[in-house]
């Protein structure tokens, strides 16, 4: 073996155990970090117990902020826990868009979170968007299907779909429907 190879493989070995210490204090800092974000959440969730909606929100929003500096998906199902959280505390203030915004959020960390996928459903459905939380049932519905809110959602929204299509059939209110909306625009029909 020459002098040359010798090195070579020394070299190789040595950064082969500066990258295993480096992965063992990554993966130590990301325990770390975790730890700082379920104290932040426990803190959320104790504030939301006690009706505190905004200050559970400022929690859960520091919980996601420390698992920002985690740059890969590693804890992408705590973000979303958070992020769904967020979202339930909005729902409690009467705050749809809001609520419907962390609830996409949270789907952006995991898109077959059901509870995350329900809440949108329903604020969809509060928003009267019949159409696009029926959607989101039939998600649901594949990845569960014995989910029994979704089922009774599913029929709810089937109900008021058809109510509308009835709604739109009868002409005299599409003719009020026309005359409210050229009201609203400021168009006097004489």
């Amino acid at each position: 073996m020459s002098v040359d190879n010798l090195n070579l493989e020394t070299f190789v070995r040595q950064i082969s155990s500066l990258y295993l210490i480096d992965n063992k204090i990554l993966f130590e800092m990301i325990q770390e970090l975790a730890k700082e974000s379920q104290l932040f959440k426990d803190e959320g969730t104790k504030a939301f117990q006690n009706g505190q909606y905004e200050l559970a929100i400022e929690k859960y929003t520091k919980g996601i902020e420390v698992l920002e500096k985690v740059q890969d998906t590693s804890c992408d199902e705590k973000r979303a826990v958070l992020e769904f959280n967020i979202s339930t505390c909005y729902f409690k203030l009467g705050k749809l868009e809001s609520s419907l915004s962390s609830a996409e959020n949270a789907l952006k960390y995991n898109p077959n979170y059901v509870k995350a996928l329900y809440r949108k459903a329903v604020l969809l459905k509060d928003l009267k968007n019949y159409e696009e939380s029926v959607r989101f049932i039939r998600t649901i519905l594949v990845l569960d299907p014995s989910n029994k809110e979704a089922k009774e959602m599913s029929e709810t929204l089937r109900s008021q779909l058809l109510k509308e299509d009835q709604e739109n059939k009868d002409p005299l209110k599409l003719l009020k429907k026309e005359l409210e909306n050229n009201h609203q625009k400021g168009i006097i029909v004489k």
